[in-house]
Protein backbone atom coordinates (compact mmCIF):
# COMPACT_ATOMS: atom_id res chain seq x y z
CA UNK A 1 0.00 0.00 0.00
CA UNK A 2 2.85 2.38 0.77
CA UNK A 3 4.42 1.62 -2.62
CA UNK A 4 1.06 2.34 -4.29
CA UNK A 5 1.39 6.01 -3.30
CA UNK A 6 3.98 6.25 -6.08
CA UNK A 7 1.01 6.08 -8.47
CA UNK A 8 0.04 9.60 -7.38
CA UNK A 9 -0.12 12.11 -10.22
CA UNK A 10 1.12 15.07 -8.20
CA UNK A 11 0.80 14.84 -4.43
CA UNK A 12 -0.04 12.59 -1.53
CA UNK A 13 -1.87 13.85 1.53
CA UNK A 14 -1.72 11.85 4.70
CA UNK A 15 -2.12 11.42 8.40
CA UNK A 16 1.03 9.89 9.87
CA UNK A 17 0.61 7.69 12.92
CA UNK A 18 4.04 6.09 13.42
CA UNK A 19 7.43 5.99 11.73
CA UNK A 20 6.82 3.70 8.74
CA UNK A 21 10.26 2.10 8.77
CA UNK A 22 9.34 0.29 12.00
CA UNK A 23 6.83 -1.71 9.97
CA UNK A 24 8.33 -2.08 6.49
CA UNK A 25 12.00 -1.67 7.32
CA UNK A 26 14.58 0.99 6.62
CA UNK A 27 15.68 -0.42 3.25
CA UNK A 28 12.12 -0.35 1.87
CA UNK A 29 11.60 3.22 3.09
CA UNK A 30 14.88 4.36 1.53
CA UNK A 31 13.86 2.80 -1.81
CA UNK A 32 10.38 4.35 -1.57
CA UNK A 33 11.86 7.78 -0.70
CA UNK A 34 14.21 7.68 -3.71
CA UNK A 35 11.37 6.68 -6.06
CA UNK A 36 9.06 9.37 -4.60
CA UNK A 37 11.67 12.08 -5.16
CA UNK A 38 12.57 10.78 -8.64
CA UNK A 39 8.89 10.95 -9.68
CA UNK A 40 8.69 14.61 -8.57
CA UNK A 41 5.86 14.01 -6.10
CA UNK A 42 5.02 16.05 -2.99
CA UNK A 43 3.82 14.66 0.33
CA UNK A 44 1.89 16.74 2.84
CA UNK A 45 1.27 15.02 6.13
CA UNK A 46 -0.16 15.87 9.51
CA UNK A 47 1.16 14.02 12.50
CA UNK A 48 0.38 14.00 16.19
CA UNK A 49 2.05 12.97 19.42
CA UNK A 50 2.18 9.24 18.67
CA UNK A 51 4.45 9.92 15.69
CA UNK A 52 6.83 11.94 17.88
CA UNK A 53 6.85 9.05 20.35
CA UNK A 54 7.72 6.60 17.57
CA UNK A 55 10.64 8.80 16.49
CA UNK A 56 12.02 8.73 20.02
CA UNK A 57 11.79 4.93 19.98
CA UNK A 58 13.33 4.61 16.50
CA UNK A 59 16.88 3.34 16.10
CA UNK A 60 17.24 4.84 12.65
CA UNK A 61 15.83 8.03 11.19
CA UNK A 62 15.47 8.63 7.46
CA UNK A 63 15.85 12.23 6.33
CA UNK A 64 13.23 13.70 4.02
CA UNK A 65 13.76 16.92 2.00
CA UNK A 66 11.45 19.59 3.49
CA UNK A 67 10.37 21.03 0.13
CA UNK A 68 9.08 17.62 -0.98
CA UNK A 69 7.93 16.16 2.34
CA UNK A 70 5.97 18.91 4.07
CA UNK A 71 4.76 18.15 7.57
CA UNK A 72 2.55 19.87 10.08
CA UNK A 73 1.68 18.97 13.66
CA UNK A 74 -1.53 18.85 15.67
CA UNK A 75 -1.49 17.87 19.33
CA UNK A 76 -3.37 14.75 20.38
CA UNK A 77 -5.95 16.85 22.24
CA UNK A 78 -7.09 18.28 18.86
CA UNK A 79 -6.75 15.14 16.74
CA UNK A 80 -5.66 11.71 17.84
CA UNK A 81 -4.09 10.19 14.74
CA UNK A 82 -4.40 6.52 15.60
CA UNK A 83 -3.76 4.98 12.19
CA UNK A 84 -1.94 5.75 8.97
CA UNK A 85 -3.87 7.12 6.00
CA UNK A 86 -3.03 8.39 2.55
CA UNK A 87 -5.07 10.27 -0.04
CA UNK A 88 -4.00 10.54 -3.68
CA UNK A 89 -5.73 10.62 -7.05
CA UNK A 90 -9.07 8.86 -6.38
CA UNK A 91 -7.67 6.67 -3.59
CA UNK A 92 -8.18 6.76 0.17
CA UNK A 93 -6.12 4.24 2.10
CA UNK A 94 -6.08 3.32 5.77
CA UNK A 95 -3.57 1.02 7.40
CA UNK A 96 -2.08 0.18 10.75
CA UNK A 97 0.48 -2.24 12.20
CA UNK A 98 0.98 -1.03 15.75
CA UNK A 99 0.42 -3.13 18.88
CA UNK A 100 -0.97 -6.12 16.98
CA UNK A 101 -3.59 -4.08 15.11
CA UNK A 102 -2.58 -5.01 11.56
CA UNK A 103 -4.85 -4.12 8.64
CA UNK A 104 -4.96 -2.20 5.40
CA UNK A 105 -7.66 -1.10 2.99
CA UNK A 106 -7.62 1.01 -0.16
CA UNK A 107 -10.81 2.63 -1.38
CA UNK A 108 -10.83 3.62 -5.05
CA UNK A 109 -13.64 6.16 -5.25
CA UNK A 110 -13.49 9.81 -6.32
CA UNK A 111 -16.17 10.96 -3.85
CA UNK A 112 -14.47 9.28 -0.89
CA UNK A 113 -11.08 10.70 -1.88
CA UNK A 114 -12.52 14.18 -2.51
CA UNK A 115 -14.27 14.36 0.87
CA UNK A 116 -11.15 13.19 2.69
CA UNK A 117 -9.00 15.73 0.80
CA UNK A 118 -11.35 18.47 2.00
CA UNK A 119 -11.13 17.23 5.61
CA UNK A 120 -7.35 17.03 5.35
CA UNK A 121 -7.06 20.59 3.97
CA UNK A 122 -9.40 21.91 6.69
CA UNK A 123 -7.08 20.45 9.32
CA UNK A 124 -3.93 21.41 7.38
CA UNK A 125 -4.92 25.08 7.52
CA UNK A 126 -5.21 24.82 11.30
CA UNK A 127 -2.13 22.69 11.99
CA UNK A 128 1.15 24.06 13.32
CA UNK A 129 4.50 24.14 11.59
CA UNK A 130 6.25 20.86 12.33
CA UNK A 131 8.35 21.07 15.52
CA UNK A 132 10.89 18.54 14.17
Amino acid sequence: MIWNTLRAKKEVLGFTHRELSEFVGVEFMQDWRKAFIRKGLVLKDIYSDEYLKSLEESKYRISYPEKIFISKYMPKKLIDISLQSDIYNDVMSYYNWHEGDIFGVEIYNQKVASLNKQIFMFLWDRAEKAPI
